[in-house]
């Protein structure tokens, strides 16, 4: 038997029954600023090495979107190549800050992985 101080999640138990907690708390994701579409438009400008292979992502670069907007603690999280891992990797250092998350009005450090997708492919004349 659960007792009056037992909890789960924002749910709590109470004696056997199921009560929605009156502290929900509300999350807003860190955003890019001018949002997807201008973080569509930065990563389209990625210069990516010269291949001799066909080659396509998606690479997956995490990062750490401080409270103050700024991003840190970089790392691929799944690559394709080294050489290509890289490149993604210095330009999402680039990113300018962004609007970090919130968590019930306050801003708080959130962790964002960024998929990478790409395709190139070599035509042999």
């Amino acid at each position: 038997m659960l007792s009056a101080a037992s909890r789960a999640g924002n749910i709590h138990l109470k004696k056997n029954k199921i009560v929605p907690s009156l502290a929900v708390q509300k999350i807003i994701p860190a955003k890019f600023p001018g949002g997807e579409d201008s973080l569509k438009k930065f990563l389209a400008k990625i210069k990516w090495p010269y291949t001799n292979d066909n080659i396509s992502g998606p690479i997956k670069v995490s990062f750490y979107i401080e409270k103050d907007g700024s991003l840190t603690n970089f790392k691929i999280e799944k690559g394709v190549r080294p050489d290509f891992d890289l490149v993604a990797l210095e330009t999402i250092k680039k990113l300018p800050d962004w609007l970090p998350a919130t968590k019930s009005g306050k801003t708080i450090r959130s962790k964002h992985i960024l998929p990478i997708d790409f395709y190139i492919e070599v035509i042999n004349n």
